[in-house]
């Protein structure tokens, strides 16, 4: 065993400032807060695969349990995990795609698809990343667009939230933005937008453990001499929220 291991992922160290918040304010429904009704359409665009899952994979197979149809894509494959160690790790983004896809099943997605955007440059290719997720609400109408935050700590996912809630405002469409990286590492005191924590049944919350169980790459080490990316404190965490303006 290599004397010592890597630490991928910074500590989780908000969390319960984010639980104390979330579970003092407004709790609802989510085919409520978003407006749906059975037989509608969403699209949730992330930036990774895993992303759709961690931050909003239970909110996503409660919508699918009530009729919801869901499509999910991740504008990158998530290629990069280890390079801000100084570690490419081959063939990971293929890995990933095809964790995607699982984890779709899991959710219950109409389909889960992994674009080629590179990973850890999408700010790079804002004005094409809105063109893309302009076509694919096209393609598929969508009633409401769900997304990352904005202000989620990680580039990429602030970069695809702006590609998507700036394509849903030009095609009229609703969009919903929900924190991922926040949660962990920014104090919700500095949160000035409501959030809202969205309800979801045992049954989407087990969903949502099945997807990430179809996400080996970052659950278990990807090297010997590195730790998982993902933590059991960020797969453990238990809310999904909408960051309202």
């Amino acid at each position: 065993m290599p004397e010592r291991v890597l630490e991928l992922t910074p500590a989780s160290v908000h969390t319960q400032a984010w639980a104390a918040r979330l579970l003092g304010g407004r709790a609802v429904d989510p085919m409520i807060q978003l407006n749906l009704q059975p037989g509608e359409v969403v699209l949730a665009v992330v930036a990774h695969p895993d992303d759709e899952t961690l931050a909003m994979g239970s909110v996503v197979a409660e919508l699918v349990r009530r009729g919801v149809a869901v499509h999910l894509v991740s504008l990158s494959r998530g290629e990069a995990a280890l390079r801000h160690v100084g570690r490419e790790v081959p063939g990971l983004g293929r890995r990933r795609q095809a964790e995607l896809r699982s984890a779709g099943v899991a959710l219950g997605a109409r389909s889960a698809t992994a674009l080629s955007w590179p990973d850890g440059c999408l700010e790079q290719n804002l004005e094409e990343l809105e063109r893309v997720v302009m076509a694919l609400v096209v393609e598929h109408r969508p009633r409401c667009l769900l997304t990352l935050w904005q202000q989620d700590p990680h580039p990429d996912h602030r970069a695809a939230a702006r590609a998507a809630t700036a394509a849903a405002r030009t095609c009229g469409v609703a969009v919903a933005e929900l924190p991922l990286w926040a949660v962990h590492w920014i104090d919700p005191g500095t949160v000035t937008g409501e959030l809202v924590r969205l309800l979801v049944t045992p049954q989407a919350i087990a969903a949502k453990q099945r997807a990430l169980a179809a996400y080996v790459s970052q659950t278990a080490p990807l090297a010997d001499d590195v730790e998982p990316v993902l933590p059991a404190a960020v797969t453990r965490w238990p809310h999904e929220c909408v960051v309202l303006a």
